[in-house]
């Protein structure tokens, strides 16, 4: 849940970890991200303003696949039980919700 509660206030009633270990991997996009990503079944979710959706491999960084929009993706995907995905995307003109992409 976003910032640990439906209120927002940012405290978990989990642990954090321990100690950081340093960061595992990077990946590049061509523009800024600015929404949250989303893990599901050991792959990430997330736009870029580089008009791209992206999955990417939790535990190597590598990508599975990008979907091209026609503009900035600056909304947080969402993942439903069945894996399918649903993002706010750029799509010629007009800005909808759109199943981008069934996995």
């Amino acid at each position: 849940m976003f910032r640990g509660d439906a209120a927002h206030s940012g405290t978990y009633a989990g642990t954090g970890p321990r100690a950081m270990r340093g960061v595992k991997w990077k990946f590049a996009t061509g523009g800024r991200v600015v929404a949250s990503a989303v893990a599901r079944d050991a792959i990430i979710y997330f736009g870029s303003d580089d008009g791209n959706l992206y999955a990417v491999d939790a535990a190597t960084g590598r990508q599975i696949w990008k979907f091209t929009s026609a503009g900035p993706v600056s909304s947080t995907p969402a993942v439903d039980g069945g894996c399918r995905l649903l993002c706010q995307l750029r799509l010629a003109s007009s800005t909808r919700s759109m199943r981008s992409r069934e996995h």
